[in-house]
């Protein structure tokens, strides 16, 4: 069972009363290959956000309430990594949490 991943992700806020959306890149840490099939989520106490990747590894995910929530990724013959501490604020962007 493979273990390694590289998760890219960037972060887009707009305002406070507009939703927050992000967009990332799941990639194989030791082969640099785009994984497919990968499910991304966001979860905070009361709403969960979740997308599949596409063949090239990409993932999007809009009309995110900004705040606080834990990001997640797991797919079939890997180890999930730890949950990743994601706060969406209006205007923010993020890079490799």
């Amino acid at each position: 069972m493979k273990t390694a991943w590289v998760l890219a992700l960037l972060a887009v806020g707009a305002s406070a009363q507009q939703p927050a959306s992000l967009e990332g890149t799941v990639v194989d840490a030791l082969t640099g290959d785009p994984l497919r099939f990968v499910h991304v989520s966001l979860h905070a106490s009361e709403t969960n956000y979740g997308a599949i990747t596409t063949a090239e590894g990409r993932f999007s995910v809009a009309s995110i309430v900004p705040g606080a929530y834990q990001f997640t990724a797991e797919r079939n013959g890997y180890i999930a990594p730890d949950p990743i501490p994601l706060v969406l604020q209006a205007d923010d962007r993020k890079r490799n949490p």
